[in-house]
């Protein structure tokens, strides 16, 4: 008896499925972007929640390596691109500290001090250790 009811449910499901128009989706194609352009939109998502320091010491390394590629390609305004990575190297470390005194104890999300001291607890780290240890010898 519950088997002729659920066969009667199954015919009915698939009743309803082929009673439903199944119209074929209507294809967009997709707009081609020049590699260039996909590039600088990851760059600027991954860039969109970094902090200015973050940011100052990106454009440093990146000015850096720019202008070592530039030296080695023989372009006399390598010095220039350095001494303008230098800058943004100690902007970011001056900008770093500043705001370290503004706020010392600033809430980090990897790791850093929280409002109320060290994020580690020194003593049950050693713990966790010294157990590990003991399981290894035997």
């Amino acid at each position: 008896m519950a088997e002729k009811r659920y066969e009667r449910e199954i015919d009915e499901l698939l009743r309803r499925l082929e009673a439903e128009d199944r119209a074929p989706i209507p294809f967009r194609p997709r707009r081609r972007q020049p590699p260039w352009v996909r590039a600088w939109r990851r760059v600027t998502a991954a860039t969109a929640h970094a902090s200015p320091v973050e940011l100052l010491l990106l454009a440093a390394v990146g000015l850096l390596l720019t202008a070592v590629l530039v030296r080695f390609a023989g372009v006399a305004q390598a010095g220039l691109l350095a001494l303008l990575a230098v800058v943004c190297f100690f902007g970011g470390l001056g900008l770093a500290v500043w705001q370290g005194a503004r706020r010392p104890y600033r809430v980090y999300g990897w790791g850093g001090m929280s409002s109320s001291g060290p994020r580690w607890d020194v003593d049950r780290l050693i713990l966790c250790l010294r157990r590990w240890l003991r399981s290894r010898r035997g």
